[in-house]
């Protein structure tokens, strides 16, 4: 169940950075991660999707990706939703480089 939704939300979210014309070449796009999961333990359930978007350095794109998610999740809200957008890139990328948050938002039920 997660997992499915951890890959919706990333196609979603990589066809939302080409509509604002973030990926002028593939080397240029945005790179987005998903982890999905969850777990029961007697009666307490609990999981979700946590997205992670790296080099996107405008904050009106990291405020539209948020939006996005938003509007996915109002339509699945029993799926805990969580989206961290870094200006910087991945840290396997650039690993000296310090990771910068500018958009860290979460939805859940």
């Amino acid at each position: 169940m997660y997992a499915a939704e951890a890959r919706s939300y990333t196609a979603a979210l990589k066809q939302e950075l080409e509509s604002l014309g973030v990926c002028q070449t593939q080397s240029s796009c945005p790179q987005v991660f998903w982890e999905a999961g969850g777990f029961e333990l007697g009666p307490i359930k609990t999981g979700g999707v946590h997205l992670n978007v790296y080099r996107v350095a405008d904050p009106a794109v990291a405020q539209a990706l948020s939006e996005r998610c938003k509007q996915l999740h109002a339509h699945a809200p029993q799926v805990s939703i969580e989206l961290v957008v870094y200006s910087t890139p991945h840290p396997e990328n650039s690993p000296s480089e310090k990771p910068v948050v500018i958009e860290n938002v979460r939805f859940s039920s």
